[in-house]
């Protein structure tokens, strides 16, 4: 377990770093959106659901974003909603 919380904490200062950049740069939410996609299966490895599905909540609403300018992030947008489906399933 010890692995997957270093994992975690790898992760959580990129998404810190990808927040503060993409203040400056909008291009960077793309790759914000993908940094929180791989959070949140990693939140899910470690059973913290809660945690996971707001995550990709969060996710979810960059991709939708980003699929209104252009095609190219669709495929990344039904990943985040796949894993917020079996999120919700989960849960039960």
């Amino acid at each position: 377990m010890q692995c997957l919380e270093d994992v975690l904490n790898i992760q959580q200062e990129t998404i810190s770093l990808f927040r503060a950049l993409v203040i400056q740069r909008e291009d960077q939410r793309v790759n914000l959106a993908d940094a929180l996609l791989r959070h949140g299966y990693t939140l899910y490895a470690m059973g913290r659901l809660e945690d996971a599905l707001s995550v990709q909540r969060e996710t979810i609403s960059l991709y939708r974003a980003l699929v209104i300018h252009g095609e190219e992030h669709k495929e990344k947008l039904a990943l985040a909603l796949t894993l917020s489906l079996l999120l919700r399933f989960a849960e039960y």
